[in-house]
C-alpha cells in the first residue's frame, strides 16, 4: 500500500533516509532507538511521510515540530504518537534534548493480533485530547521507557525467534500505553461509538 502512495515503509526509511547500514537493520517491522535533537532532525530529509506507526517519549529538553498543520512542543513526560500518512517537520529543540523512539512498520501492525488496540492507542488521543500527544507521570514515564529499552535489547540479541518476540512486545507495549490512556484521560469527551468510528 505504501509503495502507491510514496510513502517510505520502515526498512527504506531507515536505508534511505536514516542511511544505516542493512547489518544494522535487525528487522523490517520494528525499530527502537534513543534519539538526540542531532539525530532527531534526519527525518526532516523524508520527501514523502512514514507508512509506520511510531511513539516517541520525550526524556530530557524539549522538541518542536509541526504536525498535519499545528505546531506542537514535547517536554519530558510528553508521549508523541505518530500515525502513517502525515507530514512532520523538526522545527527546533534544546541541545539537551533525549528522547527513546519505537517504530512499527504498517504492514506489520495490520496483521498483529492486537490491531485494534493499536488503532485505538494511535487515535485516542487526537479524539480525546485534540493532539497526538499523551502526558505521562514520572512513574509512568519510567515504565515505558523501560519497556522500549527492553525491545532496543531484543533488537540487538541474536535471538532464533526474534520476529515472535518483537510482535510479542509491540502488543505488551501497546497494551500498557492504552492502560495509561486509560487512567489519565478520566473524563471522556466523546462516546465509545464515537471514538470507533
Amino acid at each position: 500500500f505504501a509503495k502507491y502512495l510514496n510513502m517510505y515503509t520502515l526498512k527504506e526509511y531507515l536505508l534511505t533516509v536514516i542511511q544505516l547500514p542493512i547489518e544494522a537493520v535487525p528487522s523490517d517491522e520494528l525499530y527502537c532507538v534513543e534519539a538526540n535533537l542531532e539525530m532527531t532532525f534526519i527525518t526532516n530529509r523524508m520527501q514523502e511521510s512514514l507508512a509506520a506507526f511510531s511513539y516517541t517519549l520525550v526524556k530530557k529538553g524539549w522538541l518542536n515540530l509541526a504536525y498535519n498543520g499545528q505546531e506542537l512542543t514535547l517536554q519530558p513526560g510528553d508521549l508523541y504518537i505518530y500515525s502513517p500518512g502525515f507530514q512532520v517537520t523538526i522545527l527546533g529543540g534544546s541541545e539537551d534534548y533525549h528522547a527513546i523512539c519505537l517504530i512499527a512498520d504498517e504492514h506489520m501492525t495490520l496483521e498483529s493480533p492486537v490491531i485494534w488496540n493499536i488503532i485505538r492507542t494511535a487515535y485516542y488521543p487526537v479524539s480525546e485530547l485534540g493532539q497526538p500527544i499523551v502526558r505521562l507521570n514520572e512513574t509512568q514515564t519510567s515504565h515505558v521507557w523501560n519497556r522500549m529499552r527492553e525491545i532496543i535489547t531484543y533488537l540487538n540479541s541474536p535471538h532464533h525467534f526474534l520476529k515472535e518476540s518483537l510482535q510479542t512486545l509491540y502488543a505488551l507495549f501497546i497494551l500498557d500505553i492504552r492502560n495509561i490512556m486509560e487512567q489519565t484521560i478520566g473524563n471522556h469527551q466523546y462516546s465509545e461509538r464515537t471514538t470507533n468510528l
